[in-house]
């Protein structure tokens, strides 16, 4: 995360950076922001809750040599004794990196508890060309099934589907436009989940990514009509899938599939980034495509103050609570959904699609 981006002020209502000087000379600086978020802990792949909390969000560290052990120290040290947070969040960040070797353990640092979560990410690598691609990672057949669907979708509207490709501050109006009309009607958004949420924020936003060539997105037209989109960013060289949906009622033309298929063609000839990262979450869809790995970690940091100490528990408590539970739960879960499905099926017939989706995520996790 540069200074410059959080010196707009998109993340949080005070944002900034601890800067080292040698000589008068900036030679490293760690980026961080405080926000008012809410808290919700993770039950699995599903978040129960809202409760409020200030954040400290700390970026990333760059520097333009090797950071002493004691900087870094003296780093944490001016932003954790920054008073009135509930918890700090250090997100999607490498195992190797020197921020989490540091704050490896909440033993040599008492004045707060830690939990580590390690995430389980997902890229396509573009080392070849999409031909190349395709014949590696999927059979024969497989290939075959995933064209006949592209196929499919074009005779089914009789050649009427367009992909467009936005990336530039003049692009913003209309892909937020679009893609937020598509946003509106997901499961994601139905149930809480992550949804592209079109705010004068999130807009601005968006404008300066594309501003500095940062922001990559893409929707599916039929008939005119926008069907599936995905928000894209440009980080570290790899475009990173934030935030991706599809209209219900296009559903059975799998528009998001033929979209991402498209994607993935799209970017193995223009190679504008070396590869397509997926983030968090290992859905049926992204592992069909995957072809390499990218292990992070999430560090959360909680103060030793009432409030936060009862959110540690709370975290602690439903992460070891799901693990202990999640093998028994799975065993009855073909059971449960079919009792569920009986019963929304009645009273909510279009609800189905959707808690399939839902149950599928806690089967898999």
């Amino acid at each position: 995360m540069d200074a410059e981006f959080l010196a707009e002020d998109f993340e949080g209502e005070h944002s900034g950076a601890v800067v080292a000087y040698d000589d008068g000379v900036p030679f490293a600086y760690l980026t961080y922001a405080f926000s008012w978020k809410q808290f919700r802990p993770a039950v699995g792949p599903l978040s129960l809750g809202r409760l409020p909390v200030r954040q400290l969000r700390i970026f990333g560290l760059v520097g333009v040599r090797t950071i002493p052990d004691n900087l870094l120290d003296r780093f944490f040290e001016l932003l954790l004794n920054q008073r009135g947070w509930h918890i700090g969040n250090i997100l999607e960040v490498s195992p190797d990196d020197p921020l989490v070797r540091r704050l490896g353990s909440a033993q040599k640092r008492p004045r707060y508890r830690m939990i580590r979560k390690d995430v389980p990410t997902v890229q396509v690598k573009l080392d070849d060309t999409f031909e190349s691609y395709l014949k590696k990672r999927f059979t024969k057949k497989a290939r075959y099934n995933l064209r006949r669907e592209v196929r499919l979708l074009d005779e089914a509207v009789a050649g009427d589907v367009e992909i467009k490709i936005y990336h530039s501050p003049a692009d913003v109006e209309q892909f937020m436009r679009d893609a937020g009309s598509i946003a509106r009607l997901t499961y994601q958004w139905k149930i809480g989940m992550n949804a592209l949420r079109v705010t004068p924020q999130a807009v601005k936003k968006t404008s300066y990514l594309a501003a500095v060539g940062r922001w990559r997105s893409y929707i599916l037209y039929i008939r005119g009509v926008p069907a599936a989109y995905c928000y894209a960013t440009i980080r570290h060289g790899e475009l990173s899938y934030d935030v991706v949906g599809y209209d219900p009622q296009f559903a059975k033309l799998n528009p998001g599939k033929v979209l991402l298929f498209k994607i993935l063609e799209e970017l193995h000839q223009s190679r504008i980034v070396d590869a397509l990262d997926f983030g968090r979450g290992l859905a049926d869809y992204k592992l069909l495509f995957a072809n390499g790995t990218r292990p992070v970690v999430d560090l959360s940091l909680f103060p030793y103050n009432t409030y936060s100490q009862f959110l540690w528990l709370l975290a602690g408590a439903t992460e070891v609570g799901y693990h202990c539970l999640h093998p028994l739960f799975r065993h009855w879960m073909p059971w449960i959904k079919r009792i569920v499905q009986r019963t929304l099926g009645v009273m909510f017939p279009t609800f189905i699609d959707e808690t399939e989706i839902f149950f599928q995520l806690i089967i898999l996790n």
